[in-house]
């Protein structure tokens, strides 16, 4: 083959490919021989996306209105930087363009016909960025591109994202969860407002200025009690998706030969709400309710520690791997109408299967509560929590000078 025709627009060779034979949405790496140049072959990478063709084309165009932000992902206490952009191809008679920052959490569960439900309000914050010419209600916009970056300061003291439907076990049902969101919106008078609504998903945290109390990483039986557990973990503060190590060490002052054992993590989800009566007419009185469920269970039977003797003391490590979807912990501090907790508990049964299966006949070590945080988020790892903020939360701040901050969102 004569090198110099490859930077030429010159036929060189050809393949012929069946598409037949290649499988739907799988990416094939071939090699496929040349059909004049052997033994050369034509390196490709074939992904087959089957499409049926309308009758007419696909308009595909930019929205009138769109909302950029830096990061979607943030700690509480961060600032949410971004920009509103506004395309219109014609004049518009507009009121104005509206920014919202809004946070809320909710809770709703059914017990029988009846629904019971509750809403707060975590922060609800409003601008104005394009200002109206004088003392006139409406005002003409002209045909153009209009950037107007932002700024919003988030509490510290905010619950983090959860969304609307759990998992597990009994609990698949939307009893509580918590949103966050920006939208910006054109105000049309006697028209359909043209708008853009970007999610924002707050990761929970557990500063290290905030001290963990009624957190204790020891416990275990009473000492009259003839079986006697003892367990620690590592910390009290966990992502989901990670890795508890438990430490255990049981002592049999018993006549028992104990046989295994279990470490259970359990999650509990306290919701209050208020009922809903006819015509969607809210009562005033507050109910509560309660679900509780196994984010994990671990067992260990291992032959090098158990079964343990009558008068015989053994220790081991146990490895939990906690769901990578478990539901971050509400504490009371920051969410008033839902609270999500989590604690550790080690049990041995002292009887047989079947009564230990119904929960009868087993010794328990007291519970040791933990924190559980939202997965890890890569794009969060080097970021530092700011503490205190820089600024007063809750206010957004538009930014008049928008040369530096603009060439983020053109990646």
């Amino acid at each position: 083959m004569e090198h110099h025709l490859i930077t030429k627009n010159v036929m060189i060779d050809q393949v012929v490919i069946n598409l037949s034979s290649i499988p739907d949405l799988i990416l094939k790496d071939l090699w496929l021989p040349l059909e004049r140049s052997k033994p050369a072959e034509l390196h490709v990478c074939i992904f087959f996306t089957p499409m049926t063709l309308g009758p007419e084309s696909i308009e595909l165009k930019l929205p009138p209105v769109r909302i950029v932000v830096e990061r979607s992902n943030l700690f509480p206490g961060e600032t949410v930087r971004g920009a509103v952009i506004v395309n219109r191809s014609e004049a518009t008679k507009v009121r104005g363009l509206i920014l919202e920052f809004h946070g809320s959490q909710h809770t709703h569960w059914t017990e029988g016909k009846t629904h019971f439900q509750e809403a707060v309000k975590i922060f609800s914050t409003t601008a104005s960025l394009m200002a109206r010419n004088g003392n006139t209600k409406e005002f003409i916009i002209p045909p153009g591109y209009y950037v107007y970056p932002f700024e919003f300061l988030l509490p510290l003291d905010i619950p983090p994202s959860i969304d609307r439907y759990f998992k597990f076990s009994h609990v698949n049902r939307n009893i509580c969860w918590v949103t966050y969101f920006v939208r910006a919106y054109l105000d049309i008078p006697w028209g359909f407002n043209k708008e853009a609504k970007q999610e924002l998903t707050i990761h929970s945290v557990h500063p290290p200025w905030k001290p963990i109390v009624e957190l204790y990483h020891k416990v275990r039986n009473p000492d009259p009690y003839p079986i006697i557990i003892t367990t620690s973990v590592e910390s009290s503060v966990y992502h989901a998706g990670s890795q508890v190590k438990v430490r255990f060490e049981v002592i049999n002052h018993s006549d028992k030969r104990l046989e295994l054992l279990d470490c259970k993590i359990r999650g509990r989800i306290v919701a209050f709400g208020r009922s809903i009566g006819i015509l969607g007419v809210i009562n005033q009185s507050c109910r509560r309710t309660q679900h509780k469920f196994f984010a994990t269970i671990s067992r260990v039977d291992s032959p090098d520690i158990f079964p343990i003797l009558p008068n015989e003391k053994k220790a081991g490590i146990i490895s939990v791997d906690l769901p990578i979807d478990l539901k971050p912990s509400l504490l009371p501090d920051s969410s008033r109408i839902a609270h999500i907790s989590y604690s550790l508990k080690i049990s041995i049964p002292t009887g047989s299967k079947i009564l230990y299966s119904l929960g009868f006949k087993k010794v328990k070590s007291n519970r040791v509560p933990l924190i559980i945080l939202k997965p890890r988020y890569p794009a969060l790892e080097g970021v530092k929590i700011p503490y205190p903020p820089s600024g007063i939360p809750n206010i957004i701040r538009i930014i008049p000078n928008f040369t530096e901050i603009i060439p983020i969102f053109k990646s």
